[in-house]
C-alpha cells in the first residue's frame, strides 16, 4: 500500500470495526468486541516496499474470544474489500536464481503501488526485508497491429 491506498483502507476499517488500536507505527489492530484483526502497514526501507498484512487469530494457543465469528466476519469483509480494489497480476522472483520467475496469485497489490514501481524502476517490493525474493507486476503481452 502507498500512504494513500492505506488512508483508504484505515477508513473502510474504520467504519467495520469498534475502534482502531494504533499499539505501534508498524502494527494496528482492529478491534471487534474482544476479537481483533492485526494490521501490519507497509513501508518502505531503504529502496525496498516491504508489503503489509492483516492476519486473525481466533482459536489455538489458548485463545477464545467471545467475538470471534465478529472477528471473522471483520477479516472477510476487509480481505474481500482488498481483493476487490487491489490486482494478484504478479509475478516473483529469486533475484540469485536465474529463471526463477514465476506467476503467484496470493498477493495483493494497489494500482498505486503497480504505478510507483514503474516511476521507480529501483523501488522493489518484498514481503521480507533484505530478502532476495521479490514481486513484480505481470508484464501482459502486447499485441502488435493486425494481431
Amino acid at each position: 500500500m502507498t500512504a494513500e491506498d492505506e488512508a483508504e483502507f484505515v477508513s473502510i476499517a474504520e467504519d467495520l470495526a469498534d475502534r482502531v488500536d494504533r499499539g505501534s507505527d508498524a502494527q494496528w489492530f482492529f478491534w471487534i468486541g474482544d476479537c481483533s484483526v492485526q494490521f501490519q502497514r507497509s513501508r518502505i526501507r531503504r529502496s525496498e516496499l516491504i508489503s503489509g498484512r492483516i492476519a486473525l487469530a481466533t482459536s489455538g494457543f489458548g485463545l477464545a474470544f467471545d467475538s470471534a465469528a465478529d472477528g471473522e466476519r471483520l477479516y472477510t469483509r476487509l480481505r474481500g474489500w482488498l481483493k476487490k480494489s487491489y490486482s494478484n497480476k504478479l509475478t516473483c522472483r529469486n533475484m540469485r536464481i536465474e529463471n526463477s520467475k514465476m506467476e503467484i496469485k496470493n498477493f495483493w497489490v494497489s494500482q498505486r503501488v503497480i504505478a510507483l514501481l514503474h516511476r521507480e524502476p529501483d523501488l522493489t517490493l518484498k514481503q521480507i526485508p533484505e530478502a532476495f525474493v521479490v514481486f513484480e507486476p505481470k508484464q501482459e503481452a502486447q499485441s502488435g497491429p493486425g494481431e
